[in-house]
């Protein structure tokens, strides 16, 4: 089993399951975010390509997220580092040192709009190191 298989068992079984799932353009991060959903039982129609997130930066990132409908609670974010890792820093405080291949970090906002996702309140919910 792959370790993105693994990943998404382990976010089903925290009940952790997408409204919408954005991924990088990457053929890897693709496959990712389709292992993840297949896992945790979730269709391939939630997943969308984000030119943005390949090659960016955390203001690429935020930029996506800000433009997220509020019909979204719960939304995965499949990208690159480093942004990834300074995304979670940025909106946590400096919680992880590096996120790795596979891994998750549960961010939960405390915000009424997505365009108040750079500033804010968040905490780190959950890590799962790959």
């Amino acid at each position: 089993m792959s370790a993105s298989c693994r990943l998404g068992e382990l976010l089903a079984a925290r009940h952790c399951v997408p409204d919408i799932v954005l991924t990088s353009e990457a053929v890897r991060a693709r496959q990712t975010a389709e292992n993840v959903c297949k896992a945790a039982g979730v269709g391939n129609e939630k997943i969308f390509a984000v030119a943005a997130f390949y090659e960016n930066d955390l203001n690429d990132i935020a930029a996506v997220l800000q433009d997220i409908s509020s019909n979204y609670d719960h939304v995965f974010v499949v990208g690159h580092n480093p942004s990834l890792t300074e995304l979670v820093n940025a909106l946590c405080g400096p919680v992880i040192e590096t996120m790795k291949t596979a891994s998750a970090a549960g961010v939960e906002l405390h915000i009424t709009s997505w365009q108040e996702v750079v500033s804010g309140d968040a905490t780190l919910g959950f890590y799962i190191a790959g």
